[in-house]
């Protein structure tokens, strides 16, 4: 079954709160698709997998299942999400560790993990704190081991192209049902809590950080799949 048709499956079963994202953001399945598909891994291998602000489980879930050996941490910031979040692995055989915190605070011992992971969250970082991050992230990383994103990677509110994206996706909500609220608290949210920053910039701050192979995958208006990977030696 192609990734797509699993991400499809996962949704159809999902609750309210998939629902709204699936009418807010219409490429979801899409994206977490193509994250999947470009994360080239054995499936059967027993990874450590790190995911970043897994929210109430989507990715997690879909992780579970391709990546059923694996052990997976999970982050987020709210302990209600993670509270469904571990709901939903229930059924799954994997090895399930959860974390509540801030991802500034996050301390992990070197090279702990073989896949970092992570889908809408890097967002909430401001820029700075972004490639600091970067590079705390380079550290938990086993050599060879990969990053995979999914994010909103878009340009900045003040440049011209700004509001003709934001007026194809209100639209583009629309017709998916978003509710006229919904999509004007999202778009209040967009401009006092979230930092964007251009898909360029991620990418110089993963080199800066010592990643190799930096890539973007997938994209579409402002969704972004991309990705890079912690060499093997030191000086690839």
């Amino acid at each position: 079954m192609a990734f797509q048709e699993i991400v499809h499956q996962f949704f159809t079963e999902g609750d309210a709160y998939d629902t709204e994202i699936l009418q807010l953001l219409p490429v979801y399945e899409e994206m977490l698709a193509n994250l999947l598909d470009h994360i080239w891994m054995d499936t059967n291998e027993p990874l450590h997998i790190l995911e970043l602000g897994c929210g109430t489980g989507n990715l997690s879930q879909l992780m579970a299942h391709t990546f059923p050996n694996s052990a997976l941490t999970l982050v987020d910031y709210s302990a209600t999400m993670i509270e469904h979040a571990e709901e939903k692995l229930k059924k799954y055989p994997n090895t399930v560790k959860t974390v509540v915190s801030d991802f500034a605070l996050l301390e992990f011992e070197p090279e702990s993990f073989d896949l970092v992971i992570s889908s809408l969250a890097l967002h909430h970082l401001s820029d700075p704190q972004k490639a600091a991050f970067y590079q705390t992230m380079f550290g938990w990383l086993k050599p060879g081991g990969k990053f995979r994103c999914a994010d909103q990677c878009m340009l900045l509110p003040k440049s011209k192209g700004f509001p003709h994206l934001i007026e194809r996706w209100k639209a583009w909500a629309k017709r998916n049902g978003g509710a006229d609220e919904t999509i004007e608290r999202w778009l209040e949210h967009i401009h006092t809590a979230d930092h964007y920053a251009p898909l360029k910039a991620h990418m110089m701050w993963l080199i800066g950080s010592g990643f190799v192979d930096v890539d973007c995958y997938w994209r579409n208006l402002f969704w972004t799949v991309f990705g890079a990977a912690k060499p093997l030696y030191i000086n690839d």
